[in-house]
């Protein structure tokens, strides 16, 4: 081999190295950098290999699987979801107080039955009829408090919906700068904070992501698309109300037609804010007026100690759980209560038929205490079917994360092990360009 070619692969041997060492030392001090993609080197990017010109940092390819990547935010989508109906639902299964044997409504319910029980064995007694008011009292505030606790539940939902709508919003305008630089650069440290806020996004929405060949994206959500080369679209929000209670749609600031949000923590949060509050107040608000409409029917039909019938127990303007109330005239005299169905001393036979509204199949074929514990069981096997859900998915997603890993990745012990050997391989090319250099100079000194 001629000295000239000997000096030339030298020289070319060192500078890979070089280059093999600095993108080695990155892919090492970025190794806790969230979103870093492991780079690598292509050989026909070196010097002296193929039609490669030389190594530039940012042309170094990143180990990237988009299958992996895709099947990583799609199944986050459904993780997110799942987790975020579970925990708002354990929340709210804690309002009912049903784990503590002394607190719930059903517990209360079967107090107030019983306190007019107690009134049929002594009808003529004021301090019965007092017992009967207070417990009374005690279930509507029961009922007023669920049904207030759930609102604000709902509030609580609607605050962190808005919030993840401006995150949302948000994460598009960053990905929309970064697309436009991207498609002009197209720079290994853009497209790296671009998947990164693209994982951000997805755990929030169902996004769907067309990536095309020029790295530009194209990026929609339920059909509709929300950011491309040069157009960005916004989420908004509109709210209706019924009954005090919100419902959310949801549109982009750029078209007309309702959004359809499938996946991510805001869709567990509208589920849970659209569907599964609504649901549990309509159970409350049926018990509260099947009590209101079936006590007082018994009651205006009965006596009191003053000889009044017609008088009604509850207020009869009555909508729901929100509003059910004892009858102003009976919170202010419980005298007025009425036990008796002929107004004969003795006759407790209008407290006993209340007593009795405890067994009567009032709402769909079942007891009032019977359908109040099939919605505190419904929302309990809730509870424990999005758990189920959520683990399983979390197990998917792992999965998922260590494959990802596995390819984009940095190993420390691979990288500090590719270190050495191109430090190695650059010492041997030094070596070998110093013995050149020594014969260059001997036969200079033998010619001269």
């Amino acid at each position: 081999m001629p000295l000239n070619s000997i000096l030339d692969v030298a020289k070319k041997a060192i500078l890979n190295n070089l280059e093999s060492i600095d993108i080695t030392s990155r892919n090492i001090s970025n190794v806790n950098t969230e979103g870093y993609k492991r780079r690598r080197i292509e050989s026909a990017n070196l010097l002296g290999l193929g039609s490669g010109n030389g190594y530039d940092a940012e042309n170094a390819v990143r180990v990237y699987n988009q299958f992996v990547e895709t099947e990583l935010m799609r199944e986050r989508q459904t993780y997110n979801k799942y987790s975020t109906i579970n925990n708002v639902l354990s929340n709210t299964e804690t309002i009912f107080g049903e784990t503590e044997e002394d607190t719930g409504l059903s517990y209360i319910l079967q107090n107030f039955w019983a306190g007019w029980n107690d009134l049929a064995n002594d009808p003529e007694s004021h301090t019965a009829r007092m017992v009967v008011y207070e417990r009374g009292k005690m279930l509507t505030n029961a009922l007023n408090r669920l049904h207030q606790d759930l609102l604000d539940k709902q509030e609580e939902i609607s605050y962190e919906i808005d919030d993840k709508v401006n995150q949302i919003n948000s994460l598009l305008k960053q990905l929309y700068e970064l697309n436009q630089k991207i498609t002009k650069i197209g720079a290994n440290e853009l497209l790296d904070q671009r998947d990164y806020l693209l994982s951000n996004l997805s755990e929030i929405v169902d996004i769907q992501v067309r990536y095309l060949d020029d790295n530009k994206i194209i990026l929609s959500v339920g059909g509709q698309i929300l950011l491309a080369e040069n157009y960005l679209s916004q989420i908004k929000t509109e709210i209706s109300y019924n009954n005090g209670f919100s419902d959310y749609s949801f549109y982009l600031d750029k078209g007309t037609s309702a959004l359809q949000i499938n996946g991510g923590t805001i869709a567990g949060l509208i589920e849970v804010n659209n569907q599964y509050i609504p649901e549990y107040v309509n159970y409350l608000d049926t018990i509260a007026t099947t009590l209101v409409s079936r006590v007082n029917s018994i009651h205006a039909q009965g006596y009191n100690l003053e000889g009044q019938t017609g008088i009604a127990f509850f207020n009869n303007n009555v909508t729901g759980s929100g509003d059910i109330s004892i009858n102003p005239d009976i919170a202010r005299d419980p005298a007025l209560i009425a036990a008796s169905a002929t107004g004969n001393a003795g006759d407790g036979s209008i407290a006993l038929a209340i007593a009795g509204i405890q067994t009567e199949r009032l709402i769909k074929n079942d007891t009032i205490a019977n359908y109040y514990t099939a919605l505190v069981s419904q929302i309990g096997s809730q509870v424990q079917e999005t758990s189920i859900l959520t683990k399983n998915q979390e197990n998917v997603v792992a999965k998922l994360e260590n494959q990802r890993d596995a390819i984009s990745g940095v190993s420390l012990e691979e990288e500090l092990t590719n270190l050495i050997k191109y430090q190695q391989s650059y010492q041997a090319a030094a070596r070998m360009l110093r013995t050149a250099d020594e014969v260059v100079a001997m036969l200079m000194n033998y010619l001269s």
